[in-house]
This record gives C-alpha cells, structure tokens and sequence, in this order.
C-alpha cells in the first residue's frame, strides 16, 4: 500500500509508512497465532482483501499518483500550516499545473484566515507582507487581532522557498475556504472549476464549491471583487447556466452601482455579455448577483440538496475598450 506510487511521499499515510510498517509486518507474523484464532484470521483476510480492493479500484482510489490522497487532502484543506514537505512536491500535488511555476501562494483555512503562504527566497518577506496587507481591503493582522510582527512570524525556510505558517487575518475581505491563490500576470478571467483563484480576486463570496463545470452561487446573493487595470469601458462575459428555479426569470448584475437585469430564457451554458461605461477607470470592479427565485432542490423534493440554486458559472472575464 504504501509504494503503489511512483513517490511514496505523494502523502502523510506514505510519507510515513515505510518507516513503521516493516517492523509492524514482523510482530505480526511472529505473533499471529497468538492473537488471532482462525476465525479472525479468516475475517481479518477477507477485511484486508476488500481494503485493498478499494483502495485500488474502489472509492479510494487515484489514479494520478501525483495527486494527494483523498484523506490527506482532506486533513490539508483542514490544517495546511502542519504538512511542509518539499515545496515543488507541495505545489504539484494541491494545485492545477497552470500554478506550478509561480513566486507565491496562499492557503485560506475553514475559518477564512490564511493558514499558509509558499514563497520562493527571491520574496523578502517584508516585501511579502507589504503585498498582503495592499490585497486586504482593510487591515492585516494575526488571527488574535494583533500587529503583525516580522520577527515573530512562524517561517519553515527550505531549498529556493520558504513557508509561513503564522495564521492571518485580512479584515475586510472574504475567501472562500479552503482557497487557494496564485499570482497571475497579464490574466483576465476566472475559470469556476479549479479551487485556485488569481491574485487578483479580492473578495469572494456566495458561491459554493467547485465542480468539474464551475460553480453554483449558493443562496439569494453573491459577490466577488477584481482588482485590476480597468479601462473606462469595459465588457463583461459570464459563461453560465441556471437551475430550473430561474427558469424565464430574471436575475440582477450590479458591477460599481451599475445594474443590469439579465433574463434566463435558457438553462443551458451561454455566453452573457454586459457592457459598462464608466466616468473615471476603476481599480476594483465590486460584481454582485441576486437571484431572489432561487431555491433549493430540497424545498421541492427534487433532490437532498439544500443548496438554494439559481445560475451556475463557469468563467468571467473581461474585456477592456480604450
């Protein structure tokens, strides 16, 4: 079980289960017909037969070896300031690969903090926490609520990168948890279906988790904000479909006190365009969706699904006229 990949490190159980199991393996032999009677040696047998068949074939299994485990994952999108293993193998097994070559990311825990920050040695850190504290749209402080401190932050420094496991709060800013983000240059979209954002998401909130699609905004609202080079007139594209809730509904786009009502004629993926024309070039578009005829497939017996459903989006991006 634990070299069934090409890297028995791809996760906490294999990172460490060639160090125990051996000598586990050993008592065991030498004592099995002292512990066990036959008839649990016999359950025991078929008990390890069905975890293996799982773990192969089952729900269990993976076929990237590159991938984390399903439970490792788990326990990192709980926790992630406790697994610091060699950044590159950190990065290529939690993100897409789009991310791969890149100076910094951050993790957000379920408490909407950041847990953990990956930045390559040419970022100084007080560089870094200049960044973090422009992002945040008010004040950067640690989790108690306190100044942040350079000298008492929590750093694990490794070859070419270094972790920072001190949990931070950014006050003012809301990201999704578990989040991940990564510096993006020159981009100018965001695809709904990979649980990465670019740097340039400032604020994220009402939508739930990511499918192999996108992703549905859950309840009656939703907002994200973007911080970017805006010109005066911009056009927004929404890839997108809806739920049967909005079927020949409509729902309200606000983008900076611009509103626009958008009618759902169609359930199926589209492409929606919103031209806006502004006084001055904004820094931040603030986009906010209400969909006040959703409702959850649960409220009407289609499904267990309590999640209150309207549109699901796949990619926004933008388009600037100069």
């Amino acid at each position: 079980l634990a070299n069934n990949g090409i890297n028995a490190g791809q996760s906490i159980f294999h990172r460490y289960a060639l160090y125990s199991i051996a000598p586990l393996i050993a008592y065991f032999c030498a004592n099995f017909s002292k512990i066990f009677t036959n008839i649990i040696k016999l359950l025991s047998v078929i008990i390890i037969a069905i975890l293996v068949s799982y773990y192969y074939s089952g729900p269990l299994a993976q076929d990237d070896h590159f991938k984390h485990k399903i439970w490792t994952q788990a326990a990192i999108n709980k926790l992630p300031s406790l697994y610091n293993p060699y950044p590159d193998i950190y990065i290529q097994r939690t993100f897409d690969p789009s991310v791969w070559n890149t100076d910094f990311l951050i993790l957000t825990n379920r408490n909407k903090n950041i847990s953990k920050i990956i930045f390559s040695d040419e970022i100084k850190i007080a560089d870094l926490v200049k960044l973090l504290k422009s992002r945040c749209l008010g004040n950067l402080t640690t989790s108690d609520g306190l100044p942040i401190n350079i000298s008492k932050l929590k750093l694990v420094h490794t070859f070419r990168w270094t972790y920072l496991n001190t949990e931070l709060k950014c006050h003012g800013i809301t990201l999704r948890p578990p989040m991940r983000i990564y510096p993006a240059y020159n981009q100018n979209y965001i695809e709904f279906n990979k649980d990465t954002y670019p740097d340039f998401v400032m604020n994220l909130d009402g939508f739930s988790l990511p499918e192999e699609w996108g992703t549905w905004i859950d309840g009656k609202k939703a907002s994200l904000t973007i911080d970017g080079n805006f010109a005066k007139n911009v056009i927004i594209k929404i890839n997108m479909h809806a739920f049967e809730s909005l079927q020949n509904k409509e729902i309200l786009v606000n983008i900076n006190g611009i509103r626009k009502n958008i009618s759902i004629n169609d359930l199926n993926m589209q492409e929606y365009k919103i031209d806006l024309s502004f006084k001055d070039s904004p820094k931040f578009l603030h986009i906010e969706f209400f969909q006040p005829d959703a409702y959850s497939p649960a409220s009407k017996k289609i499904s267990n699904d309590t999640r209150v459903l309207g549109i699901g989006i796949h990619k926004l991006e933008w388009v600037n006229h100069y």
